[in-house]
């Protein structure tokens, strides 16, 4: 009998003639005692050096940086729309003075949604590192140029500042989808929290540009409002012929604008930083390194049997059942003897095989890239009938939920509930009811939608994301389904419409109930979403495919967006439907 091995510090030891004796097909073998046992020990010794999990991420890293990615993505379209006042007053005097945001919408949406499906088609894999940091930099020149324009005199024709606008926010929306698919698709390689990190900083840059609007609509006092700089504007105006609060306005709006895309131009910088940073730490290299991790197989030791069910199992009867040859030629067992027994304990549990094949499911989904082997030809069929070769698509459920949650986010928000007044109509009443209701709504959404994407950091309202079951994405189509009960909710709230016209009767009739509901419906969409997002990788396997399901998901986001701000014209039809409306 040869000498035991050495002891694994990290495991418990090995039963008796398990598998000392026997090389990793349980076939007997003869140890030469001349070579030192190296036959023997060299297996035991691997298994204290493999590693089983990701390396150290210090003060979670990888997380924060998601989360800044998340919130470059949005960036662009955020900082544009902030600044329409400074492109509206560009614009004064050509054709696309009053609708140009509706240019805007159309020329950065279209743009994104096209950039984002064409690259799905045509590129295999998502964008690598790469793509992203030259995403940035070509905002960043976006931002810069945006920033010199600004500088300039006035003498440039409004008409072709406008197409210069458009080309501007055309870059912007191509470099935003390559970011957009760079990093679901990077979020997707490694765990459903990096994607809901991604997700989280959207909700940021929300939630700030919301901020931002506030601070500049404080800064710049409603008409009929006697504050000193109207009094010195009045002033000036008169011993200025009138231009000298004109000039101001303009200034102010000039100077709101610069900041605006200088924080974004230092915000892109940053970002860019970021990247390079991220790609450099070990976690990055751990999950998306090319080549697949060494495969576990899992063998049970020939002596004593192990336990499966209702029967018994050992290594020789692995190598029996075994269909290919390949498998057992190339495949070693690379697992502690620990791993051994705690398999072996948790096969003697499991009453049936269909409960075995789910189990080895589990282990496959996960992070370690693992390809757990049945060594059974049953549970082998069991598990083809799992995967068939020929079924539907494992994430058609949850492109379609994706699309319908924020499809229906973007027919109501902002397109009807930014026309919602406060029923507040004291000549008297505060600010807040009056000019600052509508960015105070805005306010209260963005950050309902972060605190909806953060929710599913806490482990109460973390998703399940190891192999998701077909009812539970069905619980999350049933899920963004159910948030169509909106669309009645808001058509009650106080719309600028006669009452002969409405379609519902006016029953909101409290301002701080209309905030709730507005808080409420963004949670619902933040959380929803992010969850989405957050489980649709798990629903394949293999690092690669785990990416481009987050790149998919991506366009049927950007999808949803698109065809809700489409959708958003017929639900604005629905609040008048008895005619006579004038919005």
């Amino acid at each position: 009998m040869p000498a035991a091995a050495p002891e694994d510090e990290t495991a418990t030891s090995w039963p008796q003639d398990a598998v000392h004796d026997t090389n990793h097909l349980g076939e007997p073998q003869q140890l030469d005692p001349d070579e030192d046992n190296e036959l023997e020990t060299a297996p035991l010794l691997r298994h204290s050096t493999v590693e089983l999990g990701p390396p150290a991420d210090p003060w979670h890293l990888s997380y924060w940086i998601m989360i800044i990615q998340g919130a470059s993505m949005l960036l662009p379209w955020n900082v544009f729309i902030t600044a329409q006042g400074f492109f509206r007053l560009r614009l004064k005097g050509s054709p696309y003075e009053d609708n140009f945001q509706n240019y805007f919408s159309i020329g950065f949406m279209g743009t994104n949604l096209l950039v984002v499906g064409s690259s799905i088609l045509i590129q295999k894999q998502a964008p690598g590192a790469t793509h992203i940091i030259g995403s940035l930099l070509l905002n960043a020149c976006v931002f810069l140029a945006i920033l010199v324009s600004i500088q300039t005199s006035y003498e440039v024709d409004p008409t072709a500042y406008f197409f210069f606008a458009m080309s501007m926010l055309s870059l912007s929306a191509i470099s935003t989808s390559i970011v957009q698919n760079g990093m679901f698709g990077l979020a997707s390689k490694f765990t459903g929290i990096h994607v809901q990190g991604v997700m989280l900083g959207q909700g940021l840059a929300g939630a700030g540009v919301a901020i931002s609007q506030i601070v500049t609509q404080i800064m710049s006092p409603p008409k009929g409002i006697t504050y000193a700089d109207d009094i010195l504007s009045s002033l000036s105006d008169t011993s200025q012929g009138g231009h000298g609060g004109h000039r101001r306005r303009v200034e102010g709006l000039e100077r709101s604008a610069f900041l605006f895309f200088s924080f974004a131009l230092a915000f892109t910088l940053f970002a860019i930083l970021a990247q390079a940073l991220l790609i450099r730490l070990p976690i990055y290299d751990f999950y998306t390194e090319e080549q697949p991790r060494q495969p576990i197989q899992f063998l049970v030791p020939p002596s004593p049997p192990a336990s499966i069910g209702n029967g018994t199992l050992n290594a020789n009867d692995a190598r029996r059942n075994s269909t290919d040859s390949s498998i057992s030629a190339v495949t070693t067992v690379t697992i502690t003897p620990a791993m051994v027994e705690e398999t072996n304990r948790r096969l003697a549990e499991e009453s049936t095989l269909q409960q075995e094949a789910e189990r080895m499911n589990h282990y496959r989904s996960t992070s370690l890239g693992a390809t757990v082997l049945s060594t059974d030809e049953s549970a082998m069929q069991l598990m083809q009938d799992i995967y068939p070769k020929k079924k539907a698509h494992p994430l058609l459920i949850l492109y379609v939920s994706i699309t319908l949650v924020f499809g229906l986010t973007l027919s109501l928000f902002p397109s009807l509930t930014a026309l919602v007044e406060s029923t507040n109509t004291a000549s008297d009443r505060p600010r807040v009811f009056g000019d600052l209701f509508v960015p105070l709504h805005f306010l209260t959404y963005n950050v309902g939608d972060w605190v909806g994407k953060a929710m599913p950091s806490l482990s109460f309202f973390m998703p399940n994301t190891v192999h998701p079951t077909r009812k539970q994405q069905l619980r999350y189509l049933m899920s963004a389904l159910g948030r169509f009960v909106f669309i009645p909710i808001f058509l009650t709230a106080n719309l600028p419409i006669p009452a002969e016209t409405r379609l519902l009767p006016l029953l909101i009739r409290s301002d701080e109930l209309w905030f709730l509901l507005v808080f409420l419906f963004a949670v619902s969409n933040g959380y929803v979403g992010s969850i989405i997002m957050m489980v649709g990788p798990s629903c394949v396997l293999g690092g690669e495919q785990k990416a481009r399901a987050g790149v998919k998901l991506g366009f049927w986001l950007t999808a949803g967006l698109a065809l809700g701000s489409a959708a958003s014209f017929g639900v604005r039809r629905l609040m008048c439907a008895g005619g006579g409306c004038s919005t």
